[in-house]
């Protein structure tokens, strides 16, 4: 699906200030935005991946979404690819932590225990709060977010926490989870107590992105997908374990249907639509997925013309 690729990092630049140490890197994607990947002094322990020049936005704002990282790290770019992705077609992403891998990690960089289990949901309600207050006041993001039109996502154990927010939060708008669903609670994680009736209070359709039976989110997935029965569910699934094709370049296939799904859910975008409604679908024809979905009898008006 992508075989024409642009240099990833077009720059490193190194900035600071008394306060804290910031680090911006300058990528670009597939969307029509460049984009920078860094942090904010007045949110620390967060990665903003964003459209570059806010300032040229006119009339325009962004939606957002609060990122959960696999195995509840503090690794704010081991989605680096995914994220910069969707920043590039008109996204602003908070991940929780700093970069510690990605095209800034040390080489020989390894994540330990130490790493694992150590960000929640309130880390990604605490990027909202900023959102909240820095939209509204002076600066770069003054005016350019949509609040609105929040979406959550994550991976593994970061789509655990999407899920717990997406109950527990009105103005998640949008679910997007890859290769998770709600697993059972287990004693080495003691700090992260799951409970499958977290499924029946989502309020937004929701896509699940799943690899093969060799990954172990393929069961828990499929088992959310069997138990939620009020809001529209698509379950798209690619031939890929449980890593899905976030180090691919650009976040692979899974990043493009996860944009798609985002596109439709908090844009309106009606060809972004037509890759999961419809009899001939984009999703559904393409060789690369297998998917499953119920409910889209639900769905809004919005897509009355597309054959569902």
């Amino acid at each position: 699906m992508l075989t024409l690729l642009r240099t990833l990092i077009a720059s490193v630049l190194f900035t600071s200030t008394a306060a804290i140490a910031t680090t911006d890197v300058h990528t670009e994607g597939l969307g029509p935005f460049k984009v920078t990947v860094g942090t904010e002094p007045s949110l620390p322990n967060h990665v903003i991946y964003r459209p570059a020049d806010l300032s040229a936005l006119e009339n325009q704002t962004l939606p957002i979404i609060l990122w959960g990282n696999g195995g509840c790290t503090d690794d704010a770019g081991s989605a680096f690819n995914h994220l910069a992705e969707l920043a590039s077609h008109g996204y602003v992403v908070f991940a929780s932590g700093s970069l510690l891998s990605g095209p800034l990690a040390a080489p020989d960089f390894r994540l330990g225990p130490e790493h694992f289990m150590t960000s929640d949901a309130s880390d990604m309600l605490t990027a909202l709060e900023w959102a909240d207050q820095h939209n509204a006041q002076p600066g770069p993001f003054e005016g350019k977010l949509n609040l609105d039109a929040v979406a959550v996502s994550g991976h593994s154990c970061g789509g655990i926490l999407s899920l717990k927010l997406a109950s527990s939060t009105a103005r998640v708008k949008a679910v997007v989870i890859h290769n998770s669903g709600i697993f059972p609670n287990r004693p080495e994680r003691p700090m992260l107590i799951t409970d499958k009736a977290w499924l029946q209070d989502l309020r937004t359709p929701v896509l699940y992105i799943v690899g093969n039976r060799s990954d172990v989110g393929w069961s828990v997935a499929h088992d959310d997908f069997s138990r939620i029965t009020h809001v529209p569910v698509f379950l798209g699934q690619l031939d890929v374990g449980h890593g899905g094709t976030f180090q691919e370049p650009f976040g692979g296939d899974a990043a493009q249907a996860a944009r798609q799904w985002l596109d439709w859910q908090l844009k309106g975008d009606r060809s972004a639509a037509a890759q999961f409604v419809g009899a001939s679908c984009g999703l559904c024809t393409s060789t690369l997925w297998r998917i499953q979905r119920k409910q889209f009898n639900l769905l809004s008006e919005a897509t009355d013309d597309i054959d569902q």
